[in-house]
């Protein structure tokens, strides 16, 4: 009965929460360890929920442990407050005052799950609660300790609970009343925890636009100092070019060619040499049209030149913002893969990144390159493998952003690849 009715409702929200996606075998261990579970000791309880942490966990590696928790714990949570719910609140006005129907009517137990279903879906469209944002939200240490909290609260809940039930059918102890308040204060508080991460998820994206917009103000007076330096080496040049004229034309008109070389020599070679230099190689920010993108880019670009690293940008054509990602988003995306290489290339003996953004059938283009410390990088971290190049328990939230991208834009690929001193990180939004 429970694996006709109640396990395929654990696992529909545990793929809801965790968008995680189970092969057929993996389902038969999971179902086969609640069976286990059930035909056991009471203190073996705990395996329920261990077994979907542990999946979780498998899948990736990348995530912190308080997000896994609270992936396994949920869904059991979940089942036993709406059920609890029913039983208690809802089956009674049918009549029905007896919860040990539940156990011993097949009728009862799929009139319960019916309402479960019906509850829960109409609760999840109503708080419209995007569980993905947990992955956000997790990033900040309060958030991470306050969803820890939540996952402790779960836990202290469901055992508390399954220990009452026992002691109601096995040990015949009244605990109904028990049961029923507890029901009812921790659906206020976890409705309540729930509104709460959601509240501050949106609290997380206002501080994110304000430190874009102040990115872009503190971006657009260093570019304008860049530009200002710029034009004062070319109005230098143009005094320079001015005298070279005059010094050429006199060996000309002497037909005295040790001048002519001479400046050559000293001067013109050495001017292109000077024209040459990175410094020069902003013209590419003037192909953007949308002023956050461009503050940005310009942002990272003077801050891996100040670390002394490479950085050559390649805009060919004019570009805008993609149409079909959201702005904030494709900031946060460029700004992650950009860090990456900046990240990598000052490791390398000579740091170099490379920046390529062009639109081509409709389908915009971002290509990010740079030079590793190895002559091949791991890189199984952009396909989804949980790899990190930091160390144990500072994975890159950033990674973790670009998986979620792709499951919120089924537009957007990212490629990558390595050899021959060169990391690659290329995503293709379809237009």
């Amino acid at each position: 009965m429970q694996t006709l009715f109640i396990f395929p409702f654990i696992l529909l929200v545990y793929h809801q929460v965790s968008a995680i996606t189970l092969k057929w075998y993996e389902y038969l261990i999971i179902i086969s360890v609640f069976v286990f579970t059930d035909l056991s000791w009471f203190y073996f309880i705990f395996l329920e929920f261990a077994v979907l942490i542990a999946f979780s966990y498998l899948k990736d590696k990348t995530k912190p442990i308080a997000l896994h928790f609270f992936y396994g714990l949920y869904p059991w949570v979940i089942d036993s407050l709406l059920r609890r719910f029913v039983l208690f609140y809802v089956l009674p006005i049918f009549g029905i005052t007896d919860s040990r129907l539940f156990l011993e009517n097949i009728s009862v137990l799929a009139l319960t799950e019916l309402f479960i279903y019906i509850i829960y879906f109409i609760a999840t469209y109503r708080l419209r609660f995007d569980f993905n944002v947990l992955i956000e939200l997790v990033s900040t240490q309060t958030l991470r300790i306050r969803l820890l909290a939540i996952d402790i609260g779960m836990l202290v809940y469901f055992i508390a609970m399954e220990f009452f039930s026992g002691a109601e059918y096995y040990g015949h102890v009244d605990t109904l009343l028990i049961r029923q308040l507890l029901t009812i204060v921790y659906v206020i508080v976890f409705i309540g925890s729930l509104i709460y991460l959601n509240s501050a998820y949106k609290k997380h994206l206002e501080e994110e636009l304000v430190k874009v917009r102040l990115s872009e103000l503190n971006t657009l007076v260093t570019y304008t100092k860049q530009i200002e330096e710029l034009y004062a080496d070319i109005r230098a040049f143009r005094h320079d070019y001015a005298n070279i004229i005059s010094t050429l034309s006199e060996g000309i008109a002497h037909n005295d060619m040790d001048i002519i070389k001479k400046v050559y020599a000293n001067v013109i070679k050495e001017s292109g040499y000077i024209l040459e230099s990175s410094k020069y190689d902003f013209e590419g920010l003037a192909y953007i049209k949308d002023d956050a993108l461009k503050s940005l880019i310009a942002t990272k670009v003077f801050d891996a030149k100040k670390r002394g690293i490479d950085v050559q940008l390649d805009i060919p054509d004019t570009i805008d913002k993609p149409d079909n990602m959201a702005l904030l988003d494709v900031i946060r995306l460029i700004s992650i893969l950009i860090d990456n290489a900046i990240e990598a290339a000052l490791k390398a003996e000579h740091p170099q990144v490379m920046i390529n953004i062009h639109e081509d059938d409709n389908d915009y283009i971002i290509t990010v390159s740079n030079s590793p410390k190895e002559e091949k990088t791991p890189i199984a971290y952009l396909s989804g493998n949980g790899y990190t190049s930091k160390k144990t328990g500072e994975h890159g939230i950033g990674l973790v952003t670009i998986k979620r991208f792709q499951d919120q834009y089924p537009q957007l690929s990212v490629e990558a690849t390595s050899g021959q001193y060169r990391v690659m990180q290329k995503v293709v939004l379809k237009g």
